[in-house]
């Protein structure tokens, strides 16, 4: 009967070895590949970084955005000055009105000045002139009649560049999705062109769509 045949040990060394070399192998691509992949990585993460990494078109959008913000918060600011010089004024007008003076003299004292209550005075000062200061039933009915259209005037005069407001709020928030579509888009293009989904390829197009 034939003894059992055995691997000598110099053999199942050198297989052992062999496996241990593979191993060691495989993991030392794997952790090259992860340094590549970490110093594909873009460094500067800062707003201003993502931006300028960014691609064209997200730049574009971005920029556009920042334009429209400007033209927000100017149209704000402007219009915050110029509700507060009116109220002023209005104030000081419904203060005159409350004097003992005549609708006439009222008139004569708004000449040339173009406020809210002073066009008022003027008109129903120009209504009762026309009219040889004799206020009948329908003088009333008449000066009311001015009276509308002057604040209708006086409305549309303050209601004067606000339109932007309203282009600005339903136009911005299509143009931030455009930009994230894009910038998920081109995650997925170097998903695609890579043949991988590691985080040095993901992480560009993410960053320019959370961005925009």
């Amino acid at each position: 009967m034939m003894p059992p045949f055995r691997v000598p040990s110099m053999i199942r060394n050198l297989v052992c070895a062999g496996a241990l070399g593979a191993a060691a192998a495989l993991l030392l691509g794997s952790v090259a590949h992860a340094a590549a992949d970490i110093a594909n990585l873009p460094r500067d993460l800062s707003p201003w970084g993502m931006f300028r990494n960014a691609d064209i078109v997200v730049k574009v959008v971005m920029a556009g955005l920042a334009i429209a913000s400007l033209a927000t918060w100017t149209v704000w600011l402007s219009k915050t000055i110029e509700l507060r010089r009116e109220t002023a004024r209005a104030r000081d007008g419904l203060a005159k009105l409350e004097t003992d003076t005549t609708l006439a003299e009222l008139g004569r004292d708004a000449e040339g000045a173009h406020d809210a209550v002073s066009q008022l005075i003027q008109t129903a000062a120009r209504e009762g002139s026309l009219s040889g200061w004799t206020f009948d039933a329908d003088f009333k009915d008449r000066v009311a009649l001015r009276l509308e259209r002057v604040e209708a005037a006086m409305a549309r005069k303050i209601a004067s560049g606000t339109g932007i407001l309203a282009t600005i709020g339903a136009v911005a928030p299509f143009v931030g999705l455009f930009g994230t579509v894009w910038g998920i888009m081109n995650a997925f293009i170097g998903i695609s062109e890579a043949h991988t989904t590691n985080l040095a390829v993901v992480a560009p197009g993410i960053a320019e769509a959370l961005l925009a």
